[in-house]
């Protein structure tokens, strides 16, 4: 929803950020400063929070070859993305900003790997769901912009040891196939989006359910006057 939009519902906002926002965003800074000593990473300016869109695209085309991480990249929406999830006219993908772009160029054309950064000590289900959708829209993008290469087939999240709660003890690094988590957003989109358009959300009345909430998050979608 727009922000004028969402000022007509009354929703509970908390301005101090909770306990977990705060450890996820100290994890997330420490494992990319680390990485950072020992690869090249394509990082945000100052008092930026992503790279911008160009610069974003340019390492995707491979003019920034000096790069093999890109860290907050910003991935807009794309025709290929709209065809493939069948989208209507009425239904946005907002930004979508990956923690890690990884990019392989050893051989033949360059390979792009999506990496998804939790500060928690297990990868669920919800969480390779969204790196799923994040390459997904990688992919699409990458078609629009004519950028040589392909997506990996394998996703990664790298996450918190058992028992540990610093970057500084070292993390985890979880592979996974891409494949059946992205039948599963294809699927949201295909056949979950269209009923929540017809849900209504107003100051006195709310017919979604509980369960579009965490759709909502990692697809940030603008599914009309719903999400």
């Amino acid at each position: 929803m727009s922000p004028k939009q969402r000022d007509t519902i009354p929703i509970l906002k908390i301005d101090s950020p909770a306990l977990w926002a705060e450890l996820g965003n100290k994890f997330e800074k420490q494992l990319v400063s680390t990485l950072g000593s020992t690869h090249r990473v394509l990082t945000p300016a100052p008092g930026e929070d992503t790279i911008s869109e160009a610069l974003t695209a340019a390492f995707l085309r491979g003019d920034r070859q000096d790069c093999e991480f890109a860290y907050h990249s910003v991935l807009r929406e794309s025709k290929p993305l709209r065809q493939l999830f069948a989208l209507s006219a009425d239904v946005g993908i907002r930004w979508s900003i990956p923690d890690l772009i990884r990019v392989t160029r050893s051989s033949g054309q360059p390979v792009f790997q999506v990496i998804d950064i939790k500060a928690t000590q297990v990868a669920t289900l919800f969480h390779k769901a969204q790196v799923a959708f994040y390459a997904l829209v990688l992919r699409g993008f990458m078609a629009e912009l004519g950028a040589a290469g392909s997506v990996a087939d394998e996703g990664e999240i790298w996450h918190l040891q058992t028992n540990k709660t610093r970057a500084e003890d070292g993390y985890l690094v979880e592979s996974f196939r891409l494949r059946s988590y992205e039948h599963l957003v294809i699927d949201f989109f295909q056949n979950r989006v269209p009923p929540l358009l017809k849900q209504e959300v107003t100051a006195g009345k709310d017919t979604t359910f509980f369960h579009i909430w965490p759709f909502g998050i990692f697809c940030s979608a603008r599914i009309g006057p719903s999400a």
